[in-house]
Formats: C-alpha cells, sequence, structure tokens
C-alpha cells in the first residue's frame, strides 16, 4: 500500500515588512531549505497578476508542502498493525 503524505506545493509569503521576511530567510538558510527573497518590484514584475501594494514585498519557498493528514493517520495504523503494535 502507498502513501502520498506529502505534496509539494510551494509558498509565497508576503510582508509589508522586509525584516520579518529576512528574519524567515535566515531560519530557511539555516536548515538548507531554498528560497528567493523578491523586493517590492521584482515581485510586481515577477508575479503582474498580483495587484499588491506597492510597499509589499515576498519570499518564495518553492520546497514547501503540505502533509495530508488523512493518509498520514492511515499510513501510522497500517504501520502500527504490520508490526503488531495495535489490532
Amino acid at each position: 500500500m502507498t502513501f502520498f503524505l506529502y505534496r509539494n506545493v510551494g509558498q509565497l509569503v508576503l510582508d509589508t515588512m522586509p525584516s520579518s521576511l529576512l528574519d524567515f530567510a535566515a531560519d530557511l538558510e539555516k536548515t538548507g531549505c531554498e528560497y528567493k527573497y523578491f523586493s517590492p518590484q521584482q515581485l510586481r514584475e515577477a508575479y503582474p497578476m498580483f495587484k499588491l501594494p506597492s510597499n509589499y514585498c515576498g519570499l518564495l519557498e518553492p520546497s514547501a508542502g503540505i502533509l495530508r493528514a488523512d493518509c498520514c493517520v492511515q499510513a501510522f495504523q497500517v504501520s502500527g498493525v504490520k508490526n503488531e503494535l495495535i489490532e
């Protein structure tokens, strides 16, 4: 049985405070996560479909994703039965 527990969807974080995004970027850097910072001008050029105020900047984390809770629980249950931890 195969469970797809993680789905990569990426994440674009927007903020008016560059310092908070740069703090976030520093944390990503510590863990080796890839990211790209966008100044307000770069953000408007990269994402022209978004009508954002001119003071917004962004941080893209392409490897961000979601855990599918239903599949995680099911995988845990199957593993527990397989390892005779639960009936």
